[in-house]
């Protein structure tokens, strides 16, 4: 017997339908384990806000010049 590793995005359904499907061949076992996030989530609250907020338009650009003006 093998073990077989595989990592992917848990909230992508259609990966894990995909592996799900690979996966029902005979003789081969499933096990699942989903895996906290090793960052505080806090943090990446403020990153995803940030995002948006680039996203949305709401970021300054400073040229590199410009810096230490």
């Amino acid at each position: 017997m093998a073990t077989l590793t595989i990592n992917y995005d848990a909230n992508n359904v259609a990966i894990r339908e995909l592996i799900a499907a690979l996966l029902k061949f005979d003789g081969i076992t499933a096990v699942s384990e989903k895996t906290e996030s090793p960052y505080n989530p806090e943090f990446v609250a403020k990153i995803k806000r940030s995002q948006k907020e680039a996203e949305d338009g709401m970021a300054k650009t400073v040229k590199i010049e410009d810096l230490w003006k």
